[in-house]
């Protein structure tokens, strides 16, 4: 990675939502960066055999597989044979309409984004942890293979490893808490305690605690044991110079924690003053990003991929980040949707790329959604790998929940012509958002319409599932609340650059809730 980035990339800057998160993901990350002291019906041959209760959309009647190409219906009705994606669908360049209900209004100006190869095939996927050679590699590009370091529990166990300040620190804000009559404490996620005899106790450490924090250098190995999860969890700091202008230490932390049902698990590196970044979720330059260079952070992403090996991804795209204080992350994580409307609340601002897996040259379509939501409680997010920059340069790099992926057949599948996507958006879209009896108004502005890959899961099997093509209607969204009585009651929008709005399965035309990766039932 180059050096003085900080000054060629974001030079300028003068100070100052993967959307809605799961919850107890992001409360894990804010956990170990305080305990660290740095702060279908079918799925088109998915062998699934839920059927859901309403039939959405009836599968069409498509056209064969060849050797060639895919068989589809020709101008005047005669079966012809398609060499590539975009024959096979024959999508215009741009899709314009407008639809009208009682609660849904919709207008599409949208380019068609189709990608440029000869078919799709269908693919399985399967977790997968991330090992020793992923931490080698990415160690000895940005780390420059940099030693690991933790504080030393032995040198610091009189004050359970925590520095005088910290303690300190701790002793104020219980405290402060005390005096404001609250029954529970924060810092002890929400649960009722004796304030007088917690207060005591940090108090008695304080005497014995140190000024600075005592480092020794643990081992940089990566671990997994399914049935030992707990120690499936490599955390500490490495010394670097050169990644970024201010940021001597970064935290590094390697989360192997992958159960049947838990497996968000993730790969991150962190400067020391870069606190949680959410996206922006907002079009246009936050207040504070006028400086960043966007195409040459890009470049520099994609040089680091290069650099890094990873020749299995590609940059998706970017956007703006804002760094949550203290104050403003517990309300990010409770009202994502709400903070869209209220702009920057944190102040400092940062750019981040999105990488995403490329599969026969196609790209797996990346979008807000986590895709980890669900009522069976199962956890599987997709997988990400997103790196930010900020005023000083590289901030975070973050690698989450990776894949193995598997070749099913040599074939490619048959995709529906796009007059056929049309029709079922232009139903569904009325339909979906119609039918709620919280919101008085939605309103949609759709901007782009991609063909690309997506990850869906297998009802009845949570071990597998599968990459399919699947159509993603992308751009903003309005709404007006309603109150008990059915009256407007406020308006807030999302228009962040990566939300969609309808998934549908560019096979068979089911709909697919993004949220959780299945066939739904609207």
């Amino acid at each position: 990675m180059s050096r003085g980035i900080g000054k060629g990339i974001v030079a300028g800057i003068k100070g100052g939502r993967r959307g809605a998160g799961n919850r107890s993901g992001m409360k894990k990350t804010a956990a170990f960066l305080l305990a660290a002291g740095l702060l279908v019906s079918t799925f088109g041959g998915c062998g699934s055999d839920v059927q859901t209760e309403e039939e959405i959309v009836v599968p069409k009647d498509g056209g064969g597989e060849t050797e060639e190409g895919t068989e589809v219906a020709g101008e005047n009705g005669e079966t012809v044979v398609a060499d590539s994606i975009s024959a096979q669908v024959q999508a215009p360049e741009r899709y314009e309409v407008q639809l009208e209900s009682e609660k849904v209004s919709v207008n599409v100006d949208a380019d068609i984004v189709i990608p440029d190869a000869e078919g799709f095939r269908k693919k399985k996927v399967t977790s997968r942890v991330f090992t020793q050679e992923d931490y080698d590699a990415v160690s000895h590009v940005l780390l420059q293979d940099a030693p690991l370091m933790k504080r030393d529990e032995m040198a610091m166990g009189n004050s359970n490893g925590f520095t005088k300040s910290e303690i300190q620190e701790r002793i104020d804000m219980l405290k402060k808490e005390m005096a404001s009559n609250a029954e529970v404490s924060e810092l002890y996620g929400g649960e009722a305690i004796n304030y007088e005899e917690i207060i005591a106790e940090w108090e008695a450490m304080l005497g014995d605690a140190l000024e600075d924090e005592v480092f020794s250098e643990i081992p940089a190995v990566v671990s997994y044991d399914e049935n030992e999860t707990d120690n499936n969890y490599l955390e500490g700091t490495v010394a670097v110079t050169g990644l970024s202008m201010d940021n001597k230490e970064f935290l590094v932390a390697v989360d192997n924690g992958l159960t049947d049902e838990w497996r968000w698990i993730r790969f991150q590196i962190i400067g020391e003053n870069v606190a949680n970044y959410m996206p922006y979720g907002h079009s246009g330059i936050p207040a504070g990003g006028e400086g960043i260079d966007r195409e040459a952070i890009a470049k520099e992403a994609e040089d680091l991929l290069a650099k890094l090996g990873f020749t299995e991804y590609g940059v998706f795209g970017g956007e703006y980040y804002e760094e949550l204080s203290d104050e403003t992350e517990e309300l990010a994580l409770e009202e994502t949707e709400s903070k869209a409307e209220e702009g920057n609340m944190a102040g400092k601002i940062g750019y981040g790329i999105h990488c995403v897996r490329m599969i026969d040259g196609i790209p797996v379509t990346y979008t807000q959604h986590t895709g980890a939501s669900g009522d069976d409680g199962v956890t599987w997010p997709y997988e990400e790998l997103n790196i930010i920059y900020n005023e000083h340069g590289f901030a975070k790099f973050s690698w989450c929940d990776p894949y193995n992926i598997e070749d099913l057949s040599e074939e490619y599948v048959f995709l529906l012509p796009f007059s056929d996507i049309q029709e079922i958006f232009e139903e569904m879209m009325l339909k979906k958002y119609g039918e709620s009896d919280f919101i008085s108004k939605y309103s949609f502005n759709i901007n782009e319409v991609r063909l690309g890959y997506m990850r869906v899961r297998e009802n009845g099997n949570e071990q597998e599932g599968m990459m399919i093509p699947v159509w993603d209607f992308l751009g903003s969204r309005s709404q007006e609340n309603a109150d008990k009585k059915g009256n407007g009651q406020n308006t807030y929008s999302l228009d962040g650059p990566y939300e969609s709005w309808l998934t549908i399965n560019a096979m068979d035309g089911t709909i697919i809730d993004r949220e959780s990766g299945r066939i739904i039932d609207v």
